[in-house]
């Protein structure tokens, strides 16, 4: 399950919004498991903003890349 965190009032969200939203809170979990399976194969990963995308109208998201820190 995907959590709003910030302490900004948050409106109503459209049912593309929330279609949008439950894609990505699937993919997140699809790469919390990769990473637990990058861990338990003797790696240590960092994820890093590698970039931030940028809308027109002042919304953005940051583009995250893994970078590897340890290997066994």
């Amino acid at each position: 399950m995907l959590n709003i965190l910030g302490t900004e009032t948050h409106t109503e969200i459209s049912q593309k919004q929330q279609a949008v939203l439950d894609t990505l809170a699937e993919q997140i979990d699809k790469l919390n498991a990769s990473m637990r399976e990058a861990v338990d194969a003797g790696m240590t990963i960092e994820l890093r903003r590698s970039s931030r995308h940028h809308q027109e109208d002042g919304f953005w998201g940051d583009i995250i890349a893994p970078a590897v820190m340890k290997t066994a």
